[in-house]
């Protein structure tokens, strides 16, 4: 079994507010549900990403937003940044939730590539295809 880093990380639960609440660094804030529930949770992609000293593994965000295309690309630029990662996969609330669909783009240092609607596993070959050009160098 090897020791070796992966080469990519993108979380897989939902993503959440990643701004601290009560002033508690590494913590996030996480609102479900219709009522005002606040639970905190540490913001491990921020922490992978701080963390790693090289270009692996690549480390890839979301932001789900219910707000103007450019608000929701700003806010992925941000995530970009403060988090330290090379892709956020950023998108509206209501164009992906609860649907076989989802209208993406796809936040990198170097720019933002809108995708338009696509069904999600057609999104999802969209991200590894960027994963590999990452990978080969071409991005």
């Amino acid at each position: 079994m090897s020791s070796s880093p992966g080469r990519a990380f993108a979380p897989a639960w939902f993503n959440f507010d990643d701004a601290p609440v009560d002033g508690l660094d590494g913590l996030v804030s996480i609102f479900t549900g219709p009522g005002p529930a606040n639970y905190l949770a540490p913001d491990i992609l921020a922490e992978v990403g701080h963390a790693r000293s090289e270009r692996l593994p690549i480390l890839i965000g979301f932001a789900v937003e219910a707000d103007s295309d450019e608000r929701v690309i700003e806010y992925a630029r941000d995530k970009l940044r403060s988090k330290r990662v090379d892709l956020v996969v950023a998108n509206h609330a209501a164009d992906s939730f609860g649907r076989d669909t989802n209208r993406a783009t796809l936040v990198s240092p170097t720019g933002a590539d809108a995708l338009g609607e696509l069904p999600k596993t057609e999104l999802a070959d969209r991200i590894v295809d960027w994963i590999s050009a990452r990978l080969r160098g071409t991005t």
